[in-house]
């Protein structure tokens, strides 16, 4: 077959694994190679599977219903791609013509006729009325659901919640806080030395990992029989380490001979070995107490300070005999050391789980009461479930509803998901699974790729890849049915000469390690491109030193910056260079021509957050380069969230003198430095910088507005949320705007982020300052930015976080750094785990340092030094295939000491890897540009150029550009194309959580009902774009705003009439123009504004569509839409009333100088109605409204 594919083009090779792959009636496990297509295949089985298609009998049968299918991917991104696309297709072919529908359906290697046109037609309608949709989902929500709907046969709360890793981290604690006494008064003595608060969070962490071993150690644990076990296991027979070592030292193995092969070697030629067993002869005089003292003094003879035998060899004249009978010797030295640490080792792992015991008991009580659940409890949990004799019926309840099972990215997939996905599928090859009366063989379909599983240190194993893919194999074939293991090597993503540099580079054999699939390390399958006529290039610079002559010359601390730049660090110079290459890029054609590179083309791939990476995205934003930061970063370390949360501090103890004057002196106390030297340096007799405060207000402005902000906020912690105050200090004191002109629009993610954490606490605890401050700081939570292809920002992630990303520039920076010291891979384990198969037992071991080694501890490290080294091959392949047609590689190398030349770098490390790959193709060189000596390498292929291009670009989409400059809420300005608005992509209608819904606020008006005809449904598409225009031209100019207004409403001519349309701009503008609303709509004004506080004992939460405060009065509007648009204010819904009322008396209370004028905008109609304050004082809530 291969042979086959090689006299057609890629594209014909491509289809033919993808229409295999696709074949609905085969179980298939796919090996698809990075940018192969692997979510089209997906979509494609998915909709074989849901058409009609030949049964068992040869004649025509239904489809699988849609519900019937499950499919599990690893990530959320993944989950919501594959469901998007889906969904996308099927509404494309319920527009389709005929003939295009019948070209659809080819493609799909089916026949259209009537009744196929008319299946594919209904699946639109079927997959939209499905309950929840499509049952594509991750491992762990597909988890949630098999728990929420069998909670009592897993013995969980049926109204479990989900917990993040800051709160099962806070579970954690509070356990070992309270079950901490527990423990005994010698485990303890023995432990504290060694176990920190951050090992047992470590330990925690591995514990959870593989939770599914505990019970039945545990178990023994309180029968207290788990010491005797663990001797048992550990082949204990001595009662102490002591007394092992005294029956060792005292009768030595075989030491008659040996202290004749001393006698020899003490008349050797050669003095040291003379020396060696001049010591020995002097240990083995000694009676057995001073050989147990001079223990380590005997084993030095033999060993070196890593415990590695030495090197003994005598002269040539010497018995060859004595060098060889001294290593035997200190073979059984190392054994013997080795049986002494198995003793250390089994006390403190005996000391370790004795403590652990009773706080993972109350850990696991505490999770139980809260009715949380861990994201690896619900993996636990599950697999409990489903391999529970006793819930046997539960399999049979799922099975029955399951057909086809669909695994996507199941390289990351850990051996419990592996497991999950068995049991599921089960049933399927078995029994009455494979009852010949079904129309259609029930099958499992799998798709990942060996070589870029880099979860590892979230319990991905590759391994699990390659035998599981056999355990499916042997399944599926003893049942009698059809089995295939289609390749996917053709790239959709890369030009080929990127995917020939990739070949090339994991060629040799240690780069080999860890990506063959086939489980031969010496198969590796060429990859081939789709795009042949595609440029690309390849560019490798030199590695950043710092010139030795420039490091011996002194700093002047006194010189200009630029005087001292050449002292930077390597790193910094490189990530300066690199900033001032890629801003000369951005707009340029690059040099194998095409397009210009645009920003949102870059993508930048470092392994983690590090000194390098702060530094290159300080050189871009000082370049004013758009930027997106994809990295991870700690929420609390970022400044705009440390200067609230020292405010929030302040008013929980305002005592604290240095906190107030941080906060005085930060951004949104206002206060210069003069000012606040001013203020606090005169107090005398221990007063405090708040009574100081309190006393010297009035005196300057600055100190009036910082001391009204304080003291109102200290009046009101009290009574209000976390969420509430912070809304308040951002909003009403203006805060954001405070943080952003100090530290820049950076801010705006960790503020929102902050605000995001508030409204999270909320919903899993009572709401508190205090208890919020405290949540916050503990759970060391993450700003975690999604990555979005489709910004045009240049974007800067690990490489972890690129995976199914690519970029036309791609650039490594982050090239010299070994596997160990890589981003994403587990630190030397806490535990390892042994396995005992006489009982079906696995118990963990507590190896505390590693001079206490034992043969399993170091099998389990040589281990996984492999498997980092094989997971940082994997991880540079990732890397390597986000470039689609430009990639750049560098590095740095830190000091004079580390400047070595390729043959001497690591034979794991990418750099050199790079290196050498690239000048197997022959590649370009020359002297390098960027300010440091070196060689500067490159291949390429010139494609079209960029006019050549362009002129295609034209011919395929012939489409003309917009005359108008429209605002960023309507599509970007660049490459925006004008294109009739399909029905399905109307604004969507705004949804305030505000706006009332149930009873509690009075019968709910009447809403359009979406079953009416389309015709009757236009006053709410019409409310909803006024909804949408009102919310956006506000911030256009004015003279733009009906040639905006109309250009964006013009493709709905279909839905409406030209008169419509230009009756529906004039409504909107004389809303925004009306001469008392002309304010409501300047930059003062605040949009979706929440509302926080109390009235008459009821807690008003809200949220106002437009505000504006004045001097002396407020504006206060929401826009409403109903069946009926009543015309006097008294006629408005009851409900309305209500929300009006609740928010007017709230405002009334906050503040009571302020005239408060309420109004509500008919977006159906474009009218305004003002509501008179006295109609709204009959609606007041009221502790019996039970307002929530």
């Amino acid at each position: 077959m291969q042979l086959e594919f090689l006299m057609n083009t890629p594209v014909d090779e491509a289809n033919a694994q993808q229409r295999l792959a696709s074949t609905p009636t085969i179980s298939v496990f796919v090996s698809a190679s990075a940018g192969s297509g692997k979510t089209k295949l997906l979509v494609d089985r998915l909709l074989r599977l849901m058409l009609p298609r030949k049964g068992r009998g040869g004649t025509l049968q239904p489809g699988t219903h849609p519900q019937k299918i499950q499919c599990l991917t690893y990530s959320k991104a993944a989950a919501a791609e594959m469901a998007i696309r889906l969904q996308r297709k099927l509404s494309e072919w319920v527009g389709y013509s005929e003939q295009e529908l019948n070209q659809a359906l080819r493609g799909l290697e089916i026949e259209p006729d009537e009744a196929m046109r008319k299946a594919a037609r209904a699946l639109f309608a079927q997959v939209l009325d499905l309950p929840g949709g499509m049952r594509i989902e991750t491992n762990h929500a597909f988890c949630q659901s098999i728990l929420q709907r069998f909670p009592l046969e897993a013995s969980i709360n049926p109204q479990f919640k989900i917990i993040e890793e800051g709160d099962n981290i806070l579970a954690f604690k509070r356990a070992f806080d309270e079950k901490i006494h527990l423990a005994s008064e010698q485990d303890i003595e023995l432990l504290s030395p060694i176990v920190s608060s951050q090992n047992f969070l470590e330990i925690l962490q591995e514990l959870q990992q593989n939770q599914r071993f505990l019970p039945p150690v545990f178990q023994l644990i309180e029968e207290g029989s788990f010491s005797l076990y663990l001797r048992q296991l550990l082949q204990i027979s001595y009662s102490s380490r002591e007394e092992y070592l005294h029956a060792v030292c005292e009768k030595w193995r075989d030491e008659t001979e040996f202290k004749a092969y001393l006698q020899q070697a003490l008349e050797a030629d050669s003095k040291r070995l003379r020396d060696i067993a001049e010591s020995i002869m002097q240990w083995l005089s000694y009676p057995t107490d001073q050989r147990i003292e001079n223990w380590d003094f005997f084993t030095s003879c033999f060993l070196t300070q890593k415990n590695e035998l030495k090197s003994i060899k005598g002269n040539k004249s010497d018995n060859p005999d004595i060098a060889a009978y001294f290593i035997e010797q200190g073979q059984y030295v190392l054994d013997v050391i080795g049986r002494l640490n198995i003793y250390i080792v089994y006390e403190y792992t005996l000391a370790l789980m004795n403590v652990f015991a009773p706080i993972w008991k109350r850990y696991q009580e505490i999770k139980r009461t809260q009715g949380a659940l861990y994201y690896n409890d619900l993996i636990a949990y599950t697999l409990t479930l489903l391999d529970d004799p006793g819930s046997a019926w539960v399999l049979y309840k799922l099975d029955g509803g399951l057909d086809h099972i669909l695994l996507d990215e199941v390289q990351d997939n850990s051996a419990e998901q592996w497991k999950i996905a068995a049991d599921l599928s089960t049933e399927f090859f078995s029994g009455m699974g494979r009852d010949e009366d079904q129309p259609h063989p029930r099958t499992v379909f799998a798709v990942g790729d060996y070589k870029q599983s880099i979860y590892s240190f979230q319990g991905a194993k590759p391994q699990e890849f390659l035998s599981w893919q056999k355990i499916f194999k042997r399944t599926v074939l003893e049942a009698g049915q059809l089995w295939e293991d289609p390749q996917l090597r053709v790239s959709f993503r890369s030009s080929q000469i990127i995917l020939d540099f990739v070949d090339h580079v994991f060629d040799p054999q240690q780069a080999l390690k860890g990506l063959s699939g086939s489980g031969s390390e010496n198969q590796f399958p060429a990859h081939r491109s789709a795009r042949t006529d595609s440029p690309g290039r390849v560019d490798i610079w030199p590695l950043t030193r710092i010139d030795a002559l420039d490091k011996e010359t002194e700093m002047e601390l006194w010189q200009p910056l630029k005087e001292n730049q050449k002292h930077q660090s390597a790193e910094l110079i490189l990530a300066e260079t690199l900033a001032d290459w890629i801003s000369k890029q951005i707009g340029k054609v690059p040099p194998y021509g095409g397009k210009p590179i645009q920003a949102g083309d870059i993508l930048i791939l470092i392994r983690k957050r590090s000194v390098f990476s702060k530094a290159l995205i300080r050189s871009l934003k000082s370049k004013n380069i758009p930027l997106a930061n994809l990295v991870k970063t700690q929420l609390l370390d970022q400044l705009a969230v440390q200067d609230l949360l020292v405010l929030c501090e302040v008013l929980l103890l305002p005592q604290d003198d240095l906190t107030l004057a941080c906060v005085l002196k930060s951004p949104l106390g206002g206060l210069s430095e003069e000012s606040l030297m001013e203020l606090a340096a005169p107090r005398k007799n221990g007063q405090s910088l708040w009574g100081t405060l309190f006393i010297r207000h009035k005196e300057r402005p600055d100190w009036t507005a910082v001391w009204k902000m304080l003291s109102s906020l200290f009046l009101r912690i009290d009574y209000v949320t976390p969420y509430a105050l912070l809304v308040e200090i951002l909003g009403e004191y203006q805060g954001r705007t405070k943080l952003l002109a100090r530290l820049g629009g950076e801010a705006i993610e960790a503020i929102d982020e902050l605000l995001s954490q508030a409204l999270q606490y909320e919903t899993l605890h009572t709401p508190s300052l205090q208890g919020f401050l405290y949540w916050l700081k503990q759970s060391e939570r993450m700003i975690k930015n999604e990555a979005e292809s489709s910004i045009d920002m240049v974007r800067i992630m690990t490489v972890h976080g690129a995976k199914g990303l690519q970029g036309r520039l791609v650039i490594l920076p982050d090239t010299m750094n070994a596997a160990s010291k890589q981003g994403g891979f587990q630190s030397d384990k806490v535990l390892i785990w042994k396995n005992d198969p006489s009982l079906g037992l696995t118990v963990p071991l507590y190896i505390p340092q590693k001079q206490f080694d034992i043969a399993e501890s170091q099998l389990d490290k040589d281990a996984k030094k492999q498997s980092d080294e094989a997971e940082s091959n994997r991880l540079l392949y990732v890397a390597l295939t986000r470039a689609s047609e430009w990639l750049l590689i560098c590095g740095w190398q830190k000091s004079t000491k580390e400047e070595k030349g390729l043959e001497e770098l690591p034979v794991g490390n990418w750099y050199r890897h790079s290196v050498t790959a690239l000048r197997q193709l022959n590649a370009h060189s020359r002297d390098f540009f960027g300010g440091w000596e070196g060689e500067h390498l490159w291949i390429e292929q010139k494609g079209l150029s960029s006019k050549q291009e362009t002129a295609l670009d034209q011919q395929i989409t012939k489409s003309v550009q917009p005359k108008i400059i429209l605002p960023a809420w309507m599509g970007q300005e660049n490459n925006w194309i004008a294109q009739t608005l399909a029905s399905e992509k109307l604004p969507a209608a705004h949804l305030a959580p505000s706006r009332p819904e149930g009873i509690e606020m009075g019968d709910v008006s009447s809403v359009i009902s979406p079953l009416q005809t389309k015709a009757k449904r236009d006053p709410l598409y019409r409310g909803r774009l006024v909804h949408q225009l009102l919310q956006y031209l506000p911030d256009c100019r004015q003279e733009e705003r009906a040639d905006i207004a109309l250009h964006w409403l013009t493709p709905l001519e279909g839905q409406f009439s030209a008169k419509e349309i230009h009756y529906l701009v004039k409504q909107v503008l004389r809303i925004i123009e009306h001469p008392e609303l002309h304010c409501l709509f300047d930059k003062e004004s605040l949009v979706e504004q929440p509302l926080v506080g109390t009235v008459n004992g009821v807690v008003v939460t809200g949220q106002i569509d437009r505000m504006r405060i004045l001097s002396d009065q407020i504006l206060l509007c929401d826009f409403k839409s109903g069946r009926k648009i009543p015309q006097q204010p008294d006629e408005t819904p009851v409900n309305y009333l209500k929300q009006m009322a609740a928010y007017w008396s709230l405002l009334k209370l906050l503040y009571p100088k302020h005239r408060i004028k309420p109004l509500i905008v008919w977006t159906d109609a474009a009218r305004i109605m003002f509501l008179p304050e006295e109609l709204l004082m009959n609606y007041i809530p009221t502790v019996k409204d039970n307002l929530s």
